[in-house]
């Protein structure tokens, strides 16, 4: 099953709960957004899934990446949408460097 996206991403989602502000970037999976968690109070990013990613596919990563999450450069799932509009993932954001370019060194 691949999901029903718009191609317009949304300035909030989750019924206003995260404020999207600044694309960081995109990929396979999808665009990556600077965000804010409007309940927390603090900055977090969202990937907006694209239209060629399987429900399978995000399950496994979300399975994947919540199991990795002690490692400090990988991020921690924090809330998953499957749902239309635009389903996502939420996750903890890293610091510093491109996503375009791989950090090699810690800083």
């Amino acid at each position: 099953m691949v999901f029903q996206v718009s191609d317009a991403p949304p300035h909030v989602l989750h019924n206003g709960r995260y404020g999207l502000f600044e694309r960081l970037g995109s990929g396979f999976f999808g665009e990556v957004w600077r965000s804010r968690d409007n309940l927390q109070g603090d900055e977090v990013a969202v990937k907006l899934l694209g239209r060629n990613v399987t429900l399978d596919a995000a399950l496994l990563e979300a399975q994947l990446l919540t199991r990795l999450r002690a490692h400090e450069r990988v991020i921690t799932i924090r809330n998953v949408e499957l749902a239309p509009p635009r389903p996502f993932i939420l996750h903890s954001r890293l610091w510093g460097g491109e996503l375009s370019r791989p950090r090699l060194s810690h800083q």
